[in-house]
């Protein structure tokens, strides 16, 4: 079968080529088929494994965002899907909430978009289980490295109400949800912000920049000056940084990027780990339907 070929059997088209080609890529480096020339011979049963797995790709689009994401990212996330339905490896999923921040302080509710990010990821987890996935969602609520410091009783018991309402909807939706102090308890972590040199210097000049890029347009839009982002840039490297590499070192990890600015991502990804972008847009008409 040539590759036009595969593209009408499928329906594949535009912008979907490049994404159908990091399957075949995976596929191919799993023997799964064999590419001759222009030409894809398909062995045994893999025309059934492409097709379970493209399946299942175009399943999560309806709760992942998928418009930003590299080609190499498509490349890791198939293997880790491949992993997952045909060689029966465990998953795990790992969704970092940031608390509700306004101005200085807390919000006293969860915000529309922790809540629909929490119902898109709940449907992830239903789709993955159709697709006899076996994994788990770690849910995350952020409690280290914050924006906002604790260093009023006012300010603490917003965020500690912040944090109750977070854990209390969470726990209705995922069987284990945890605190990132605790989820990083053996690392060198700590609730107050610091930096790392030696993570920092660790990232190319392209993978700081393009971080540095999409900070600068996020917290520009929320007044604050040069230097306190480039300050607030490296902090979250550093944390990035050991998050990925704790997550790392769980085979078969998956961050779910809850996080607006998909530019973060990229740390991950530089440690080859697969992400999907959580849409903030309901497909499904709430999470009761995702049950």
């Amino acid at each position: 079968m040539i590759y036009s070929e595969l593209y009408q059997k499928l329906g594949v088209k535009n912008k979907k080529i490049s994404i159908i080609k990091s399957l075949i890529e995976v596929l191919v480096k799993n023997e799964i088929i064999v590419l001759e020339g222009q030409s894809i011979v398909f062995l045994d049963n893999s025309w059934d494994v492409l097709q379970k797995l493209w399946d299942l790709f175009e399943k999560t689009r309806g709760v992942c965002d998928y418009s930003h994401m590299p080609k190499l990212a498509f490349v890791y996330l198939f293997q880790i899907l491949y992993s997952g339905m045909i060689l029966k490896e465990f998953v795990t999923i790992y969704g970092i909430f940031c608390p509700g921040y306004e101005g200085k302080s807390y919000k006293k509710r969860l915000g529309t978009t922790t809540l629909r990010k929490m119902e898109n990821l709940k449907h992830l987890s239903k789709i993955m289980k159709d697709y006899e996935i076996k994994h788990e969602v770690i849910c995350i609520y952020a409690d280290v490295f914050l924006e906002n410091a604790i260093d009023e009783i006012k300010i603490h018991e917003e965020f500690e109400f912040n944090k109750t309402l977070f854990l209390q909807k969470s726990l209705q939706y995922f069987e284990k949800t945890i605190l990132l102090s605790d989820f990083l308890r053996k690392t060198n972590i700590q609730q107050i912000s610091f930096i790392d040199s030696v993570i920092v210097d660790s990232f190319n000049k392209q993978e700081y920049e393009r971080f540095l890029d999409c900070n600068m347009n996020f917290y520009q839009s929320m007044g604050w000056d040069e230097k306190r982002i480039k300050k607030r840039n490296d902090e979250l490297i550093t944390l990035y940084g050991i998050v990925a590499d704790k997550m790392h070192k769980n085979k078969n990890s998956i961050y779910a990027c809850i996080e607006n600015i998909e530019g973060r991502a990229s740390l991950f990804l530089n440690k080859q780990i697969p992400v999907f972008y959580i849409s903030k847009k309901i497909q499904y008409g709430g999470i009761e339907n995702a049950l």
